[in-house]
């Protein structure tokens, strides 16, 4: 009976092992390590996951990443018709988010759910779209003549630095979001978020339900 229940115990152990090898998350190693992956020209990001992104201008397309040396074979970046696609192929744990170096010529959209945080500078283009959800962030500096943004969950961004002619802007949820607009503002805002706006736009158009909130930025 003794051997018996020893064999049981080794196999229930050998089973659960088996599955967490299947079916939890992979803990990063601590060992941080670069990569830089071959990227073609693309004008918009898609990011899914928990991301440290940061974005500049130049010529060429460039992408690098730094993390956990076991953690960045997870990650997926893909460029499929002008929209590059940054993933994780697998759930993880780390200390510190997998940081994304990203270059491209003319960046016009960003796209992202879950955690992701984005530093984009120097934009200078005729329009710039933005979605995200969740709760993720994005900073945004330089020009462009519309900013149209669609933003929900308790996502937060600031484009206060980037100089928009016409700013439209959908929110849903608890986000917040600190704009700059020189012509026109529209904002329609639904849930307990909060718009705050600067620029002196000659025209405003607020829609408001719920207890959010759309206000000039106090001086």
């Amino acid at each position: 009976m003794k051997l018996t229940i020893t064999l049981l115990l080794a196999l229930l152990l050998t089973g659960c092992g088996h599955m967490k090898d299947f079916g939890d998350e992979v803990v990063g190693s601590g060992a941080i390590k670069t990569e830089k992956r071959a990227v073609s020209a693309f004008k918009t990001i898609d990011a899914s996951g928990a991301f440290d992104v940061e974005v500049v201008c130049g010529k060429e397309p460039g992408l690098e990443l730094e993390g956990d040396d076991n953690i960045l074979p997870l990650v997926k970046t893909e460029v499929r018709g002008d929209t590059l696609y940054l993933k994780s192929e697998k759930s993880y744990s780390v200390k510190n988010s997998i940081r994304v170096r990203l270059t491209v010529q003319n960046l016009e959209g960003i796209a992202s759910s879950g955690a992701t945080s984005f530093r984009v500078t120097a934009i200078k283009n005729e329009k710039m779209k933005v979605d995200i959800s969740g709760a993720s962030s994005i900073n945004l500096s330089g020009e462009t003549k519309t900013l149209d943004m669609d933003l929900s969950g308790a996502s937060k961004v600031d484009t206060e630095s980037l100089r928009a002619e016409r700013v439209s802007i959908d929110m849903s949820g608890a986000g917040k979001a600190n704009v700059y607009a020189s012509e026109e503002l529209n904002a329609e805002v639904s849930g307990a978020g909060s718009v705050t706006y600067s620029g002196n736009p000659k025209t405003v158009n607020p829609k408001v339900s719920g207890v959010g909130s759309v206000s000039r930025k106090s001086t």
